[in-house]
């Protein structure tokens, strides 16, 4: 009985080991590449090093949730807000 490691490596100790005549289950993959995901959020103010006001940036997930949410620095980029955001810059 092999030893299953957990983490980052576990999906390439699974597929090694399986032959090649089995087909693999697409969400396997599926969590690769979720490290570098970003969020569109439309700032509400001027961000040093971000933008200015009413631009749309791509930011990391945790830096809106954490930093600019509860300051109320910036909105997500949903259709929602955006809207208010073109009707307040008229």
């Amino acid at each position: 009985m092999a030893f299953t490691q957990h983490g980052r490596n576990a999906l390439r100790q699974i597929t090694k080991e399986s032959s090649d005549r089995v087909l693999h289950h697409p969400l396997l993959f599926s969590c690769q590449g979720l490290r570098y995901r970003r969020l569109e959020v439309i700032l509400t103010t001027k961000v040093d090093k971000l933008g200015k006001a009413g631009e749309t940036v791509k930011v990391a997930p945790g830096y809106f949730r954490n930093h600019l949410m509860p300051k109320l620095l910036a909105l997500p980029n949903i259709e929602k807000f955006a809207h208010l955001i073109r009707k307040q810059r008229r």
